[in-house]
């Protein structure tokens, strides 16, 4: 019989590490961490470099300064990141760079003529900032003539946009 005992206790002994714990109290001493999340706020962090109200004041300050002629290229200079990313929401299309980037907006100022742009904003949150952008175009291929509107989400790490969504207004 003691053959027995010492084969159970084998047995148990080879259990593994998460069964032996199933079940088990916790020891006073024990500093592992509850497994229930906090209902206290955390703060969000957004890296380095400027601020989002930072970037997105420098943002507008830069587009409205250029008036009819807005001036992505040196916004996308100064206040994005090489590796952004540009989302057109309507389209569900995203273009990755800035290299694809300016692709894009040759291919749009291509098929339209900017009559006037106008914007309310920015919206600052705590990862990114919105604006407002209500615009008049005219399709080239047509000659019609189009009032739009459509939100630019744009969200900042480390001080860069790194993306970019514009989202237009639905029917």
């Amino acid at each position: 019989m003691a053959k027995k005992k010492s084969a159970s206790k084998k047995k148990s002994d080879s259990a593994p590490a998460s069964a032996k714990k199933k079940g088990g109290a916790k020891k006073a001493g024990d500093k592992k961490k509850s497994k229930a999340k906090s209902m206290e706020p955390v703060p969000v962090k957004i890296g380095k470099g400027a601020s989002v109200g930072e970037v997105a004041g420098k943002f507008m300050e830069m587009f409205t300064a250029a008036g009819m002629n807005p001036p992505e290229e040196q916004i996308w200079k100064a206040l994005y990141h090489k590796q952004c990313r540009s989302i057109e929401g309507a389209m569900g299309m995203a273009w990755d760079g800035l290299k694809a980037m300016k692709g894009k907006a040759d291919w749009w100022y291509s098929q339209n003529t900017l009559n006037s742009v106008k914007t309310e904003g920015p919206f600052v949150g705590a990862t990114g900032f919105g604006v407002k952008y209500t615009v008049d175009v005219t399709c080239k291929e047509s000659g019609e003539r189009t009032m739009m509107s459509e939100i630019g989400l744009y969200t900042v790490k480390n001080g860069k946009i790194v993306q970019e969504e514009f989202m237009a207004l639905g029917n």
